[in-house]
């Protein structure tokens, strides 16, 4: 059978329209690597806080949300209230080796630019990511990796959800000589045009590059309104939120369908395969208020949660549907301006 024959018309419009590179100020929401590479850029990762830092309190550096006795978030904020530290937990089952995965990401920044990501898996190993820049923007992304055990799935670093701030991350990687023992496993460099963004990526030093990704953005508002990738679409306003002003809009890639609608002041994202809707997804802001995954072609397998909000449009109770099953899950999240 003939593989469909891949459909960009949008990409593929703009991407002629001009080649001229653009000011960085082009490229809002533009993620400093793919997303689903570390948990402040993956959406579907179950009860993973997603955070809009201009919803932060004032005087907030911290944001804490645990379940019960169990911490499941912690993410911190330096003084321009960029991301600089978060600590994600999920919850495998009891008789895994500490319960709950672990995932810690760092950020570190010089003279205001983004230098580094430390990112720590408790159960796969410990890489991070150096930027290179080339008129102010982001132009190469090398990955080094470092594993000290050949262990697999036996959660063998989970000693490493003590960590709590960006200092202690920071002494963490010192102690182990991550920047000093790691291998470099891949590189990514970035092409800009005038309203794309494209990728090209290799595993060795040696090899070729060849095309990865490509990142959409809107000739208006400046703002990321697509990616190659179907479940990491995201569009914004003008406002850097996620746009509740859409009408109706489609992008097409491969198999993948993604349509974009706006319903009652939010915006509904609908994941079509092979024309067949399998994921539904409803954004206030950048959190998730809704979220119904189908398992099946006749809709009657599937998993369906509802997340109601605090003040801050942050999550605090998440319900879940699952067949017959329904259970509530309540969150505590507290807004700190120090914390351990």
């Amino acid at each position: 059978m003939q593989k469909p024959r891949r459909v960009s018309i949008v990409i593929l419009f703009i991407f002629f329209l001009s080649c001229k590179e653009q000011d960085s100020n082009d490229y809002k929401n533009l993620p400093h690597i793919l997303n689903g590479q570390i948990p402040s850029l993956t959406e579907d990762m179950f009860l993973n806080l997603m955070v809009d830092s201009s919803n932060l309190p004032n005087n907030c550096n911290y944001i804490v949300q645990t379940k019960g006795e169990d911490t499941l978030n912690i993410i911190e904020f330096d003084d321009k209230k960029r991301m600089i530290f978060k600590s994600y937990r999920q919850f495998v089952f009891g008789n895994w080796n500490g319960k709950y995965l672990t995932m810690i990401e760092g950020h570190i920044y010089e003279n205001n630019i983004l230098k580094k990501t430390y990112y720590l898996h408790s159960n796969c190993g410990f890489k991070f990511y150096k930027y290179f820049y080339k008129n102010k923007k982001i132009s190469n992304i090398k990955e080094y990796e470092l594993n000290l055990r050949d262990e697999v799935n036996t959660n063998p670093y989970d000693y490493i959800n003590h960590i709590s701030n960006i200092n202690q991350l920071i002494k963490f990687t010192e102690k182990i000589g991550l920047d000093k023992k790691s291998k470099q496993i891949s590189e990514t460099k970035r092409e800009y045009l005038k309203s794309i963004v494209q990728e090209y990526f290799k595993r060795k030093k040696t090899d070729t590059f060849s095309f990865s990704n490509t990142f959409l953005f809107d000739n208006e508002t400046k703002n990321l309104i697509y990616t190659k990738y179907p479940n990491q679409l995201l569009r914004y306003n003008s406002k850097n939120k996620l746009s509740s002003k859409i009408s109706k809009e489609i992008y097409q890639e491969d198999y993948y369908t993604t349509k974009f609608e706006n319903i009652q002041n939010s915006l509904l994202v609908t994941t079509l395969y092979n024309g067949k809707p399998f994921m539904y997804r409803v954004f206030k802001n950048k959190n998730v208020i809704y979220l119904k995954n189908i398992r099946n072609s006749d809709s009657t397998n599937f998993e369906e949660r509802k997340f109601e909000l605090d003040d801050n449009n942050f999550p605090k109770r998440v319900i879940i549907k699952d067949f017959d099953k329904k259970d509530t899950i309540n969150l505590t999240t507290r807004y700190l301006k120090n914390y351990k």
